[in-house]
């Protein structure tokens, strides 16, 4: 059977469905979770180190004290507010992990005869795990993601 990932409805953690069992993961854990692949069926696990990236929005880096980690590269980042929708899937024939969403999504009901206004940020991201591993961890309202070499 195939193992998928999915993510808890407040985005605070990362659900692996596996032979018929959830496995927890906290996003907000210090060390963060790495996605990866064994046998080409997805895994996941806590980070093995702290990771404190520096925020770029001008808050510095977290105050959760020093990294005792690698250097890791620049995270890509997802905010994670009210009004954002996120979806992760496998695709294990070509080993991609795709990250699809939308953020700042604003949808109104539409007055009789005129078209619906829709309104956001979509966003994919796509990572091979046949070549990298992936880190995640939340900070605040924000998912960084991180590409770790195998």
């Amino acid at each position: 059977m195939l193992n998928t990932l999915s993510l808890s409805s407040d985005r605070s953690k990362i659900i692996l469905l596996d032979n018929g069992k959830a496995h927890e993961f906290d996003l907000d854990a210090l060390e963060g979770v790495v996605i990866g692949l064994i046998d080409h069926q997805l895994s996941v696990v806590t980070g093995k180190d702290r990771i404190d990236p520096v925020i770029e929005s001008g808050q510095g880096p977290t105050d959760d004290g020093p990294s005792s980690g690698p250097a890791l590269e620049k995270p890509i980042q997802l905010p994670f507010g009210e009004k954002s929708a996120f979806n992760i899937q496998f695709n294990q024939a070509l080993g991609a992990l795709s990250i699809i969403g939308a953020t700042d999504m604003i949808s109104t009901r539409p007055a009789p005869n005129d078209p619906a206004e829709i309104a956001g940020t979509c966003r994919l991201e796509i990572f091979n795990l046949q070549e990298n591993n992936v880190r995640l961890r939340r900070i605040k309202n924000t998912l960084f993601i991180w590409k770790v070499k195998r």
